[in-house]
């Protein structure tokens, strides 16, 4: 297949990128200016040029391919305080996927989103509860991308969501993990908040990477029913508290228990407001619809062995 891919040069992107040509498809990446178009010629692909903040012409690279994976989002959540820039993102982003998903023509699209449903009894996140749920349940604003999505199922068109968790590790991670470490070299210790109980999901960004190939290519066979949330989960849930342990000692420093206020001091408000949540998440149904299990070294033994302690500082999310 020839593929759209917006985001194609990200974090993630790339590796979708490198693993779609890598199985022998072939990748058209959205990017936002030249020197986006040369990283996406050094992967092997080819560029278009243009903006999910303008997505009408982007249909135009629509016609031109055989699927389409939505990974791009204008994250402005590190130093919005009001969160009006990201809530705007939020919109940008549904109404790229509105205009995109009405372009297909029974092409397959993915889209990767986050987890705007709460989750069963225990607090887990699964797969069957979020079908056919109604907007006031939502605990996340990027349920706006969810119902466009599902209008589209309903509408024909071959749509799946790729939820992807807090934490997607690998070199080259600049989000919470190492904004985190960098809070805890700089302020001479690691904290979790209150008893440190509360756990996070992540995966590996190359696990996640097949996942989103897979649900294409599913789509397209016919394999995989349209409109089904797939969950990226390598690890379920690791408290974090047993994060914290793992950086103090791999930096040499103490772990400790803080307050929200304290946190936010030391790592800002969006670590701040997230370190202390629970965010369990389950991907047994995904594994039965897809096929897919995650393979690469879990979060704990990427911090230690994956070069997390010894990169350069990330402070994109902490107080300037």
């Amino acid at each position: 297949m020839r593929v759209f891919i917006t985001g194609a040069h990200g974090y993630i992107g790339s590796s979708v990128t490198k693993q779609l040509l890598a199985s022998g498809h072939q990748v058209l990446g959205l990017a936002h200016h030249p020197e986006a178009a040369l990283k996406l010629q050094a992967l092997g692909a080819e560029s278009f040029i243009g903006t999910i903040s303008d997505p009408l012409p982007l249909i135009e690279a629509v016609q031109q391919c055989d699927a389409v994976i939505t990974l791009a989002f204008n994250h402005h959540i590190a130093n919005d305080p009001d969160f009006t820039k990201f809530l705007h993102s939020i919109d940008e982003d549904a109404e790229a996927v509105r205009v995109l998903g009405n372009a297909l023509e029974g092409r397959p699209m993915v889209v990767a989103a986050g987890y705007s449903w709460p989750g069963d009894e225990e607090g887990i996140k699964r797969e069957e509860l979020e079908e056919g749920r109604d907007a006031s349940e939502a605990v996340f604003p990027r349920i706006k991308t969810d119902l466009e999505i599902w209008k589209l199922a309903k509408q024909g068109a071959k749509v799946a969501i790729v939820r992807l968790p807090t934490t997607v590790h690998s070199p080259g991670d600049t989000g919470m993990i190492p904004n985190l470490i960098t809070s805890a070299r700089r302020s001479g210790k690691v904290g979790y908040i209150g008893e440190g109980q509360n756990k996070w999901a992540s995966v590996h960004r190359e696990d996640a990477a097949k996942l989103f190939i897979i649900a294409l290519e599913r789509l397209a066979n016919g394999s995989l029913p349209s409109g089904k949330s797939l969950h990226a989960i390598g690890d379920e849930g690791i408290t974090t508290k047993e994060i914290s342990e793992v950086i103090a000692k791999g930096l040499g420093i103490e772990s400790e228990s803080i307050t929200p206020e304290e946190c936010i001091k030391r790592a800002g408000p969006v670590l701040g407001m997230v370190w202390g949540m629970e965010i369990r998440v389950s991907n047994e149904k995904t594994k039965e619809w897809t096929g897919w299990e995650p393979v690469e070294c879990g979060l704990l033994e990427d911090i230690v062995e994956g070069g997390y302690l010894t990169a350069p500082e990330s402070s994109n999310l902490l107080p300037k």
